[in-house]
């Protein structure tokens, strides 16, 4: 993602985030079923934020603002950073789980590639990937 993206979901962070808090079920059940290190990719405003995950990031500032309300509001202790998914401040095969919800289809197809190519290295191996688009 560019700084023109980053601007963009800036801009319509709070009007997205109160339009976007339906939790998707078959996500929640599969958060239900993790342990270990547990990254929510692109986690936007946290809808899928849960006493599982761990681990949040997105890109936009104003994002991961309404993220750690969230967080803190739920009584959930997620460590939250903000990066691109093309290149995260995560150690090589980190993760036990990476959930990355509604995010890939906004990037262009050299964008995702970047971003499943990090996906993968902090992935420990036999690691689960949920991807939903």
């Amino acid at each position: 993602m560019n700084f023109e993206d980053q601007k963009i979901w800036d801009s319509i962070a709070e009007d997205w985030s109160g339009k976007r808090r339906r939790q998707i079920k078959e996500v929640m059940n599969l958060l239900e079923k993790t342990e270990g290190n547990v990254l929510d990719m692109a986690c936007g405003s946290g809808r899928h934020f849960s006493a599982h995950v761990t681990h949040a990031c997105d890109f936009s500032e104003i994002m991961l603002n309404i993220a750690k309300k969230n967080a803190v509001q739920q009584g959930f202790d997620i460590e939250i950073s903000q990066c691109s998914m093309e290149k995260t401040p995560y150690e090589d095969d980190f993760f036990n789980y990476v959930f990355c919800i509604s995010s890939l289809h906004c990037m262009d197809e050299i964008d995702q590639q970047l971003a499943l190519k990090e996906i993968f290295r902090i992935l420990k191996p036999g690691a689960m990937l949920v991807i939903s688009v």
